[in-house]
Parts: C-alpha cells; structure tokens; sequence
C-alpha cells in the first residue's frame, strides 16, 4: 500500500480578495497562507504519508517572493528529514522560469519543469515502485490537450498515478475524462478547479479544491488523502484551512440602544470560530434604517475588527447586509418623513433620499424627480410653504 497527500491550487502568496473593508489587515492576512501550508506539512508527517503531490499553482504570481520562497522551502525541508517525497508541477498561475528561483529545492522534491509529459519512478519505504507523469506550464496556459501525450501505465511499476494542471475545455490544458481513463493508471491529481470534485471514480480522478478560500465564493476543503492498493484507492478530504467563510445573524431588537447593539456584536463574533463573516441585520424599522447609515455601518465594521484584533481574535467582519425583505418596498414610508425639518433642506434632503436608495427602500422611484416633490411637502408640512408662494 501507498499513502499520499494530494495538494492542488494552495496560492501560497495571494492575498484575500473582494473584501476592501478588511485592507488594513491584508498584510497580517498573508501569514494565514503560510500557516496553512504549515498544517499540511503537519499532516504529512503525522499521517507518515510515503509522498506529498502537489499539483499547480502552488504559488499565486509565477515571481514568488524571495520571503515566501524560504517560507515554502524550509516546509520542504521537514518533510526532506521524515523521508516524505514530494512531485511537484506548476500551474498556470506559477509557471516555470527556473532563473526566479532564490533557493535550490531539497534532494527530496521532484519537479516537473517542461511542458512535454515526462515520467519519473520513486520507491517507496516498503520497496513498491511508483510511477509518475505530468507537465508543468512554463506560460500562463497551454491551449493545446496534454492528455493525449501521457504514456500508457508502466509495466514495471506498481502503480502509476498522473499530475495534471487543467480543465475539460479552454485554454488551460484541456482534457478528455475517457482519454484519462485509457491510460489506466491508478489515480490522477488533478489541480486548478478549486471546487472538490471527482470526475470519476475507477481510476479515481480527482480535484481536491483548494486548502484555503480566498474569497467569499471559495469553500475552502483541504486536500486529499488517499491510499492505493493493487485493487482499490480511498481517498478522504481532510481539513486544513485557518480561517473559514461564514454569516452570522443579528435580529434587531426592537427598541435598542447603540451601547446594546455593539455589545450584542461584539458577543456574537467573540463565540464564532475563526474565519471571515459576513453579518445579516433583521427586523430593522424604518427609522432604524436610517440612523444605521452605510456610512454608520462602514464604522461600525472598523470598530468590530479593531476589537476583534485586540482581543487576538482570528474572526474578521467583512461586511454588513441589511435583509429587510419581509418590509414593503412602499410609498407608505414617506409620510412619516415627510415633517422632518431636514426635508426642508435640499442638502440634507438628497443625502436621506440617497440614503433611502441605498438599502433598497426607493428603488421604485427617480430621485431626481422624488427630491423637489418631498421638500415641497415637508416645506407645507412646516408651515411655511405659503410664504414662499408670495
């Protein structure tokens, strides 16, 4: 039996995207990649795997930084001294160009560097032979198939398993599922598509996803690892991202002070588990949504974080959605607004109607044309828009 991790798409160097409130923390952020990277090297040890696969885009840039580099290259040098090999492609994000290499990887790593298909063979320490076959990007992608260039399974091997950086159609690799299976090897490390996904299951041929999001659309699942026998192949995802994507609700009461709201949040995100949070508010009234303004709400984010942070806290808030859904999106809201002494002012009329806009609640109407029809009204409502006629 061979036991193996099965990495793909770890991005060691990109930072978190599509969350601009948290850019103040993006450089503190970066060191979540490295502690990730860190647990998978954690687990190799501690599952006393025979070999680490990683399969592309290890790296985000195809320049890595000399910092990151010594980072991922003293990993490797744990693995080098608990005897754990490790085959290496590189993907459409850290092509090869060998001279943007500071260090010279360890005697244990095995790399793929030409866009031909080669094949290497490693013993293990049980004396099976392994066969494997890849290619590595040495350009942002390869338009052509890859997957009619791979050798047919190697007689005198044990097993054989292919390493391959690409998709079904595109520009990145293509490849046919049938082809794949023709070559009859006994597993394909798939890398690129960040989504956990088996496309087959005898041979298995399987994308692990990627160990750690990086946005909020990325579901984070790890990596694989998998067991071969000369008649079967299991494969378990195992869990290694630091921070998780998540949502936490917040009804709001009904008669709420601001000192109770920050309390309750600040309870809230205190309990949750590391991650990246997205809160919902509930049940907002109309003044609510006033006085809790997208500027207010841009504060409040700032205030939670830096708490947050304080606290030593890996929880980060980045973003706030206001659902109010079950409100009606009405005319009925104005009346009530209508008296404001604010209305009266053109300034302070556009920014409360803007405002209004923001959450959804005007979305019916043109502001320009519902700006002078509101100040009219506010102005008789006050009693002055007579004197005004004259």
């Amino acid at each position: 039996m061979v036991r193996f991790l099965h990495c793909a798409d770890l991005h060691l160097d990109r930072s978190f995207e599509g969350m601009p409130q948290l850019s103040k923390w993006q450089q503190s952020l970066l060191t979540v990649n490295q502690e990730v990277w860190q647990r998978i090297v954690d687990l190799a040890i501690e599952k006393q795997v025979d070999f680490v696969l990683l399969a592309g885009d290890t790296f985000h840039q195809n320049q890595p930084s000399l910092y990151i580099q010594n980072i991922f290259c003293q990993a490797l040098q744990r693995l080098e001294k608990e005897g754990i090999e490790v085959v290496m492609c590189f993907g459409n994000h850290d092509y090869y160009t060998p001279q943007r290499y500071w260090f010279d990887f360890p005697e244990n790593v095995h790399l793929f560097t030409e866009e031909a298909v080669s094949t290497l063979t490693l013993t293990t320490k049980s004396n099976e032979r392994v066969a494997f076959s890849g290619f590595s990007y040495c350009q942002p992608w390869i338009e052509a198939r890859k997957d009619i260039e791979f050798p047919y399974k190697a007689v005198d091997c044990d097993y054989h398993i292919g390493l391959y950086h690409g998709q079904q159609a595109g520009k990145y690799a293509p490849f046919q599922i049938s082809e794949l299976v023709s070559k009859g090897y006994d597993y394909w490390a798939l890398g690129h598509i960040h989504v956990p996904t088996i496309l087959n299951e005898q041979p298995a041929i399987v994308y692990p996803g990627t160990p750690q999001g990086h946005t909020k659309k990325e579901v984070a699942t790890g990596v694989m690892l998998v067991e071969l026998t000369p008649q079967s192949c299991h494969f378990t995802p195992s869990h290694v991202a630091s921070l998780s994507f998540g949502q936490v609700d917040y009804p709001m009461p009904v008669q709420s002070q601001r000192t109770q709201v920050l309390a309750d949040l600040m309870a809230k995100f205190s309990a949750v588990s590391p991650g990246f949070y997205q809160l919902h508010w509930h049940h907002l009234s109309e003044q609510q949504l006033l006085e809790y303004s997208a500027a207010t709400r841009l504060e409040i984010l700032d205030y939670l974080n830096a708490q947050l942070q304080r606290a030593q806290k890996d929880v980060f808030v980045y973003e706030i959605v206001i659902d109010h859904e079950e409100q009606e999106t009405s005319p009925t809201i104005l009346p009530s607004m209508l008296s404001s002494q604010a209305f009266a002012s053109e300034v302070l009329a556009k920014q409360l109607t803007e405002e209004l806009a923001k959450n959804g609640l005007l979305s019916f109407v043109s502001l320009e044309e519902l700006i002078p029809e509101v100040m009219r009204q506010a102005r008789e409502n006050l009693g002055y828009g007579a004197e005004e006629k004259e």
